[in-house]
C-alpha cells in the first residue's frame, strides 16, 4: 500500500512537471518584431485597435489589422491618429510595449522662444 501511494505520488509529481513545462513553453514569446504604425480606430467593445502599419521586416508586409493591447492603461490612452511603435510576437496579434511617437518641434520648423 505504501509502494502504491509512493508510485502514485511520483507519477503526479512527474505529471505536474510536464504540465508546468508545457505551459511555460506555450507562454514563451518565440520571435519579437517591431511594429511602426498609426492607430486608425479604437474598438472599446473588443478591446482592440486597428493599426495601419509599415512592413514588419522578416514577418509581414504593410497592412491594416486589428490588434489586442497588452496594457489596459495604455489602451485607454490610445486614439485614432496616434503614431506608435510596439512589439509584437510571431503568430500573436497583441501589441506590447507600446510607445507613442513624439515628433520633435524642430522637425516642423517651429522655433522655440
Amino acid at each position: 500500500m505504501i509502494r502504491t501511494a509512493a508510485r502514485t505520488l511520483a507519477a503526479l509529481i512527474g505529471l505536474a512537471c510536464l504540465i508546468s513545462s508545457a505551459t511555460a513553453q506555450s507562454n514563451s514569446k518565440t520571435k519579437a518584431y517591431t511594429l511602426h504604425g498609426t492607430i486608425q480606430e479604437v474598438k472599446d467593445a473588443d478591446k482592440k485597435v486597428t493599426v495601419k502599419h509599415d512592413k514588419i521586416e522578416g514577418y509581414m508586409g504593410a497592412m491594416t489589422m486589428d490588434y489586442g493591447v497588452s496594457d489596459p492603461e495604455m489602451f485607454k490612452k490610445l486614439k485614432a491618429g496616434d503614431e506608435i511603435v510596439a512589439t509584437i510576437y510571431q503568430d500573436e496579434y497583441t501589441l506590447y510595449n507600446i510607445r507613442l511617437v513624439q515628433i520633435d518641434d524642430r522637425v516642423h520648423g517651429v522655433k522655440r522662444k
